[in-house]
């Protein structure tokens, strides 16, 4: 793998390693924060960037400016993501502003960082090596089946063959187990992703960072590269299953942030 692009950002923070291959545009600066160097307590301990999961506002809005002041963003962009495939064009409007309802956004503009929240969903970050566009997707298994990478993609103007691609710390197969309802719906395009369970004949273990990867292949991105961290089994990031299988019934959310410079 590539030696990260940006500067390291320090506690609570894990620079993208892009693929060993791709040539990465300067001033670009990509990766995930984890749960240390906030403010947030309990459950949500220490650095939850979501306002949606019941943790204190005041706290959530805390950890937020420091994200921001340490990427040296203008601003960051947030979504109310929904599970779905909408992709919005990100700039200084007022709309933007407002988090959109979407799970995928896309900018030229410089000094905007894009920030994906999860706790066991796919964040994917893209860059084109030429433009200086830049775009991330959340990706759970809805937004993998409605297709929210290939939309993300289709609405970036880039060619695909320039677009270098990094997938974060997410839920790995050995832990995201799930019934025919789900995994039923990749079986025919996505069977190399499913995996038996040991005890469950009904049951399949899924890898959703696999799909995000050949779905970014299928498009025409050759150059993906994955963290390879497990959301669940790495107690540096939140997990929401990780968190329901102790009774809780909510946990906070890491962010996937990319920017230019």
């Amino acid at each position: 793998m590539s030696e990260p692009n940006s500067v390291a950002l320090g506690e609570g923070w894990i620079d993208a390693d892009w693929p060993a291959a791709a040539q990465v545009p300067p001033r670009l600066t990509a990766g995930c924060t984890t749960r240390a160097g906030g403010v947030s307590e309990g459950r949500y301990s220490d650095n939850n960037l979501a306002l949606h999961v019941g943790d204190d506002g005041a706290g959530v809005a805390a950890n937020r400016r420091v994200l921001q002041a340490r990427l040296g963003a203008r601003r960051i962009q947030w979504l109310d993501q929904v599970h779905g495939s909408n992709c919005v064009y990100i700039d200084d409007s007022a709309a933007s502003r407002e988090a959109p309802a979407a799970d995928a956004m896309w900018t030229d503009q410089s000094g905007i960082a894009l920030a994906i929240m999860s706790a066991d969903c796919v964040p994917v970050l893209l860059a084109d090596r030429q433009s200086g566009c830049v775009g991330a997707a959340h990706a759970g298994w809805q937004g993998l089946e409605l297709g929210v990478i290939g939309e993300l993609i289709a609405q970036m103007p880039v060619e695909a063959d320039e677009v270098i691609a990094w997938i974060g710390p997410c839920i790995s197969a050995s832990r995201y187990e799930v019934g025919e309802d789900v995994w039923g719906r990749f079986i025919e395009d996505y069977n190399s992703a499913l995996r038996p369970h040991p005890q469950d004949r009904s049951k399949r273990l899924l890898d959703i960072a696999e799909i995000a990867r050949l779905q970014m292949l299928e498009q025409g991105v050759a150059h993906v590269s994955s963290g390879g961290s497990c959301s669940y089994d790495d107690d540096r990031f939140y997990s929401h299953r990780r968190a329901t299988s102790v009774g809780e019934d909510s946990t906070g959310r890491m962010a996937s942030v990319i920017m230019f410079g």
